[in-house]
């Protein structure tokens, strides 16, 4: 059985079409207009060195660090719970049943 050989006539070469010329001298016109705009204005910060008292005493606090805007994370599954085998706040050992 023998190949199939390939004809040496190429395909015309054809050029960019005009759709595609135009679309790119569009989009070059286009980036030619933006305008540069000024970095915002730096705002001042004010700024203090803290030095240990002469006293040498400490003073401590307690508190608790939060966030600004706190989310409640949550999720939704598929279904409905049929059964809820432990109550609030029960305790839960490992490998144990409910």
């Amino acid at each position: 059985m023998s190949m199939p050989t390939h004809s040496s006539a190429r395909l015309p070469v054809r050029g960019p079409r005009p759709i595609t010329v135009l679309a790119m001298a569009l989009s070059l016109l286009l980036a030619a207009c933006s305008k540069d705009e000024p970095p915002p204005p730096l705002r001042p910060v004010r700024a203090a060195v803290l030095t240990p008292a002469a006293g040498g005493a400490s003073t401590e606090f307690s508190g608790e660090v939060r966030p600004r805007i706190e989310s409640r994370p949550g999720f939704r599954v598929a279904g409905k719970i049929t059964a809820r085998k432990v109550d609030v706040g029960a305790p839960v050992k490992k490998r144990g049943t409910c």
